[in-house]
């Protein structure tokens, strides 16, 4: 790459790649760039390859190397490959340490195997009951399935002790109040934007990219956080400004590269 990385950006050259590739699989879709709601671009960390290929044509592929002072490096590879790669390399250092240093090779984990928190539950009927029952849209139980799995069911005790947490954040998105106490008691974060971005995904899923949602999120963080008036101020402020910096098309619509929050 010749480019600087701080250049990232959406091309017009790639949105008509896109629809095009879209269009194809899809004929009567009939795409086109007034669909367009959002843009996102990133890098990612390739293998070399020969620079007269196409980007469609570059290696996907890891390789792991032992630098001269003992130390392994892994590059390459992609997000759905990013389990077995770790695996392999810490295959790879067991190995080592057993032949090099005597260290006894320690039983495979098994953590290939086992369910994540949440997925413990291959069928999610019951749930989705329960969720019905409570007055929730569809639309918001299978999101809460999809992204809690059986710990939804936390979410629905919260919803029973206070009925207003199963109002929607946002109109168009069904993400419900009840989340944010669950992600503020459970999942550890430390920022507004830990949830918009990192646990919700309301920065990606929502045209505004959660602007709108944003002063509630603040506040139900702020009650379960500690954060007093000033400290839900500042953290709302930095996530709203951080939106303003980000690059719009000519037309008016979003075109973010991979999303760099102020530290």
């Amino acid at each position: 790459m010749s480019e600087s990385a701080d250049d990232v950006g959406l091309r017009p050259e790639d949105i008509t790649y896109l629809l095009r590739s879209a269009n194809a699989y899809f004929p009567n879709a009939h795409l086109g760039n007034e669909d367009v709601l959002v843009a996102w671009a990133a890098l990612r960390p390739l293998l070399a390859s020969d620079p007269n290929q196409g980007p469609s044509h570059r290696s996907r592929e890891h390789r792991i190397v032992r630098g001269a002072g003992g130390m392994y490096t892994i590059a390459g590879g992609k997000l759905t490959t990013f389990r077995s790669m770790a695996a392999e390399l810490v295959d790879l250092l067991a190995d080592t340490l057993r032949k090099e240093r005597g260290f006894p090779r320690l039983p495979h984990p098994g953590t290939d195997h086992e369910p994540l928190p949440g997925g413990e539950v291959p069928d999610h009927t019951a749930f989705r009951q329960a969720g019905l029952e409570l007055g929730l849209s569809m639309s918001s139980v299978v999101h809460l399935w999809r992204h809690y799995g059986t710990e939804m069911a936390a979410i629905f005790n919260l919803v029973r002790e206070r009925r207003a947490l199963m109002t929607p954040l946002d109109p168009a998105h069904p993400a419900i109040e009840a989340e944010i106490i669950h992600i503020a008691r459970r999942e550890l974060p430390v920022r507004l934007e830990d949830v918009m971005v990192r646990r919700l995904h309301l920065y990606y899923e929502t045209i505004d990219h959660g602007r709108a949602a944003a002063p509630r999120v603040a506040e139900l963080m702020a009650r379960e956080l500690g954060w007093d008036a000033d400290a839900r101020q500042t953290e709302l402020d930095r996530y709203l400004d951080w939106l303003d910096t980000l690059p719009r098309f000519a037309d008016g619509k979003r075109g973010e590269s991979d999303p760099a929050l102020p530290v």
